[in-house]
């Protein structure tokens, strides 16, 4: 057998791209270390001590409707029932039929939820990194690890509580097309918002932003992602809307009942926004009660540290109001002091004859 030597340019070539490429990945790492830290800080408070986990009513139905699914070839097409005494579509349980094809143990049907929400964070510092640069990203992945209500929602099987990272890919679909002006993000726009709107309905409110992003991108869409698009909603609801006809639509007049109640103002949806900002999971309405608590609470040791948590809670607030402040000056601002600055900021051009001279003694070296 012959054996051909290779020449030592060819070896020197192979050797130099092996080290460009270990040194790529050695500096890619390093401009994303602190994702590390804060997926570990989400892991730990997402899946600690999950066997203490709520599992009640809603819990065992969508379980068992997602273990029955697998082991008995059934097709859901509804999970539980809704506050408003409607059925749910099932998307959830196609998700639980995931934990429940390897165990019926709830435990790893909570995981998966939580490891939802972990994913949630990491999308969440990809998504705000890629368009609003590294600081806004590690504040906010680092911001949504730690609020405790979303660590609360997260330790639970429930549908709202998969929201989360389909959400951000929403978004990372609406970017694509308003802002990046891709083609193609109409599609995974419309099927994402067809699975949000099964996990929970008033994520058809997303609908507005995807109307915008159309209306700001329309030279981006094309024929073929409207039909698959369509076609991708048609699919996840076929097993819903066959149900529906079954039902002769029984949903509906259900569904109206609420709209014939008298209007109420109040400041409740200002209060729920505000708990976003805590640093705990508190509800003065259930204090003395584990209903719609699974943390329990209100017989937590955290509430000897409540004076330190409640002064937090203020200077996120501060944040939040002085970030909205900032943002509307930027929008007030004169664009032509804005030009203005940013000429003053740009390296000194160089006069037209140097550069002329330098290109030329360039050349004849």
């Amino acid at each position: 057998m012959v054996r051909i030597a290779r020449p030592s340019s060819f070896l020197q070539r192979k050797d130099d791209r092996l080290n460009l490429l270990k040194k790529s990945w050695k500096n890619r790492g390093e401009g994303y270390w602190e994702i590390y830290i804060i997926l570990l800080i989400a892991g730990i408070l997402r899946l600690y001590r999950l066997d203490t986990s709520e599992f009640s009513g809603d819990q065992t139905f969508l379980l068992r409707l997602a273990y029955d699914a697998v082991h008995y070839g059934l097709i859901p097409a509804t999970s539980n029932g809704s506050s408003i005494h409607t059925a749910n579509a099932p998307m959830a349980v196609y998700f639980l039929m995931i934990p429940a094809l390897f165990s019926p143990d709830p435990l790893w049907a909570t995981v998966m939820t939580a490891l939802f929400n972990v994913a949630a964070v990491l999308l969440t510092y990809i998504f705000t990194r890629r368009y609003f640069g590294r600081l806004a990203a590690t504040i906010a992945a680092l911001l949504y690890a730690t609020a405790q209500t979303t660590i609360v929602f997260s330790r639970f099987i429930w549908q709202p509580n998969l929201i989360a990272p389909f959400t951000v890919l929403f978004m990372f679909a609406l970017f694509s097309g308003a802002v990046e002006r891709r083609k193609g993000w109409l599609f995974p726009a419309m099927l994402l918002l067809g699975v949000l709107v099964q996990l929970h309905e008033i994520t058809i409110l997303l609908a507005v932003p995807l109307l915008v992003a159309i209306l700001l991108a329309p030279k981006t869409i094309r024929l073929r992602d409207i039909i698959f698009g369509f076609i991708s909603l048609l699919v996840i609801y076929a097993p819903f809307l066959v149900w529906e006809v079954t039902s002769k639509f029984s949903d509906i007049p259900v569904t109206l009942i609420p709209t014939k109640r008298p209007p109420v103002i109040d400041d409740r949806a200002f209060t729920f926004y505000k708990r976003f900002l805590n640093a705990y999971y508190y509800d003065n309405e259930f204090l003395h009660g584990t209903y719609y608590d699974p943390t329990g609470s209100a017989h937590s040791a955290v509430f000897k540290l409540l004076p330190i948590l409640v002064f937090m809670r203020y200077i996120l607030e501060l944040c939040l109001l002085g970030g909205f402040a900032l943002a509307v000056g930027s929008l007030l601002r004169p664009q032509g002091k804005v030009r203005q600055d940013e000429a003053a900021k740009a390296p000194p051009k160089k006069p037209a004859a140097v550069a002329r001279f330098f290109s030329r003694t360039a050349n004849l070296i």
